[in-house]
């Protein structure tokens, strides 16, 4: 118990240091270029999320799961790792060539032009050091040394900061689109370090081999899954976001990315103890009532510990819109509330689908994912046609995960009831 909260502290403390960062490089960026600068950035990173997931694969979370399955049979788990650091090495070389080939069509895409197709090949090479660093992070998650982990978290982010000041403040816009690449970067220095120095480095193999065997379709899986996920949300923002600057303008789309940039680091302190802790304790279990209360429990905390953050939050919301971002940003306060509702349930909703995950249930989470989706851009669409403006667009995101939480419960009760083994 002592090493579960032990593990779980240490986790928390690399993504807090993570998030401190996330949140200094959102308000330099928004003193430096404003809510119409951060409106038109938005696309990109919306990219840059998709490709930080997708990174070599997207095989992070199946790496968690079976090297803490396999930690206790080396050879099994070494051959495990070696088919993973196969599997992302090809799958990272040949999604760098595909951005770097159509670049200047994505360029187009994302920034309404050819000429910002230099960071599109910038994006390309450096989503091969993103599978690197998830590589490591997978692996030192897995056998349990959250220790490590936290500290190449805790170093990039000493690493990160003043570059990316640098950045913002000499290039303005140019250099913030620079500085959120180079901010997911920087874990590949220690990464490198630890990855040479751990004792299980000499026993990895890699190669440029296309033989698909039982490992790769363990991971192929997770990468399905990742797929769907890394797509589906970013993809949906972009379409939101192109509507929001059409029906209102991107003064408007700037107050909207600001609260999505905030929501996304306090919810991924939550994302991140649930993936490195609770998924690895839910995926080797097969008693149901075991999981069932587990979930439970780690729900009402989870969801407790948000709520009281989010009040807190919302008492002194004026003072930390400008202290995050900055007071251009301040009407935000007058309808942040919607967004702290659909994080609510969001964060519930989390707990769920991270058991589906340690499941590998793949048909399941891609279905998960799709209802989101259609239901975020379903009722965005609908509201933002009474409000047009960033009222209406986290009205609508409230709502989305207000039905999805209901949802989400229900189909997990019902799998708990009938014991059904996940799809």
């Amino acid at each position: 118990m002592n090493n579960n909260i032990i593990r779980a502290a240490l986790i928390l403390s690399a993504h807090l240091s993570k998030m401190l960062m996330g949140f200094f490089i959102l308000k330099i960026t928004a003193v430096y270029i404003g809510p119409e600068g951060l409106g038109g950035i938005g696309n990109f990173m919306s990219l840059l999320t998709i490709f930080s997931l997708l990174a070599g694969g997207g095989v992070l979370n199946g790496l968690i799961k079976y090297v803490s399955e396999y930690k206790n049979q080396k050879k099994k788990m070494i051959r495990f790792i070696s088919s993973a650091v196969s599997y992302s090495l090809v799958t990272s070389v040949l999604t760098a060539l595909l951005l770097i080939v159509f670049s200047k069509s994505i360029s187009s895409f994302i920034f309404g032009s050819e000429l910002n197709a230099c960071y599109i090949v910038f994006l390309a090479i450096a989503q091969m050091g993103f599978a690197y660093t998830n590589i490591v992070f997978g692996v030192s998650n897995g056998l349990g040394f959250s220790n490590i982990y936290a500290k190449i978290q805790i170093v990039s982010c000493i690493i990160a900061l003043p570059l990316c000041w640098w950045l913002i403040y000499t290039y303005k816009t140019d250099g913030a689109i620079v500085s959120f690449v180079v901010s997911l970067l920087t874990p590949v220095v220690p990464a490198i370090i630890y990855s040479f120095r751990s004792r299980y480095s000499k026993l990895i193999s890699f190669s440029f081999s296309f033989s698909f065997n039982s490992d790769h379709k363990k991971l192929f899986s997770f990468t399905v899954m990742l797929i769907t996920s890394a797509i589906a949300f970013p993809i949906v923002e972009i379409i939101i976001r192109q509507n929001l600057s059409i029906i209102s303008d991107y003064h408007q789309v700037g107050i909207w990315q600001g609260a999505t940039r905030i929501s996304s680091a306090y919810t991924g302190v939550f994302a991140i103890v649930l993936s490195y802790w609770f998924m690895p304790l839910i995926s080797a279990e097969n008693n149901w009532d075991f999981i069932f209360h587990k979930t439970l429990s780690v729900m009402f905390i989870i969801m407790l510990l948000f709520f009281l953050g989010a009040t807190f939050f919302y008492i002194w919301r004026e003072e930390f819109i400008s202290l995050l971002l900055s007071k251009d940003f301040l009407s935000l306060s007058e309808i942040i509330v919607f967004q702290l509702i659909g994080d609510f349930f969001k964060i519930g909703a989390y707990v769920v689908g991270f058991v589906g995950v340690a499941k590998a249930a793949t048909r399941l989470y891609i279905s998960a994912e799709l209802i989101q989706s259609i239901f975020f851009v379903t009722f965005s669409f609908l509201i933002s046609s009474y409000y047009p403006n960033a009222k209406g667009i986290m009205m609508g995101y409230a709502v989305t995960y207000f039905l999805y939480f209901f949802i989400s419960i229900s189909v997990f009760y019902l799998f708990y009831r009938m014991r059904v083994k996940f799809l």
